[in-house]
């Protein structure tokens, strides 16, 4: 077999992987948005995608990881957008409000991904590398972005402070995402309002 045949299966499995991995999270989203994180099997999601559970299974190894793939790009464009502004910003203390209420919004239209994320919380600074390689986006990544945030506001620089403002962050992000997961029916911008009466 020649190189370039070589290169072009290569090319054709990985768009292959692609386009089932697109299906396998557009028939996530909607199985979870129409029956909650708990009320969905990766069988039911294999089913409605049309591949075989081990094809989900070879995908996302839990469902939890799933659930995380399936809503993670929202949080990670809100997070993308919220970098671009990190160098032009004069006065943080809004810009991280904003950053707050979007990403309080968004989980709490996206339930499946604050129930995916809130295990990940606990001792998010004892994981190894490992235990969250299958996500998209970890607890942690998420943690760190609003620390690197909460340190603009508070000016912290010093290493102490940068440790206590992570665990602050840590702390905050974990009672964002339970006061969610317990308050399904109130809107986002009521857990934003109260993680931002903690935190500033």
């Amino acid at each position: 077999m020649s190189t370039d045949e070589s290169g072009s299966r290569k090319r054709a499995a990985a768009t292959k992987r692609e386009r089932t991995n697109r299906v396998i999270l557009a028939a996530a989203r909607t199985l979870f948005d129409q029956y909650g994180y708990h009320g969905v099997k990766r069988d039911d999601v294999a089913k409605l995608a049309r591949v075989g559970t081990a094809t989900i299974f070879s995908h996302y190894p839990t469902k939890q990881a799933l659930a995380i793939a399936a809503y993670a790009p929202s949080v990670l464009r809100l997070m993308a957008d919220m970098e671009k502004r990190l160098p032009i910003m004069t006065s943080p203390e809004p810009y991280f409000t904003t950053f707050i209420w979007n990403l309080a919004v968004c989980l709490a239209q996206q339930p499946a991904m604050a129930v995916a994320l809130l295990p990940l919380s606990r001792d998010s600074r004892s994981h190894s590398e490992g235990d969250e390689a299958t996500h998209v986006l970890s607890f942690r990544d998420l943690a760190e972005f609003i620390g690197k945030l909460l340190m603009r506001c508070t000016d912290a620089h010093a290493q102490d402070s940068a440790t206590l403002v992570n665990d602050i962050a840590d702390f905050a992000l974990s009672g964002l995402l339970t006061w969610i997961v317990q308050h399904p029916e109130r809107p986002g911008k009521d857990a934003a309002d109260l993680m931002l009466a903690h935190l500033l």
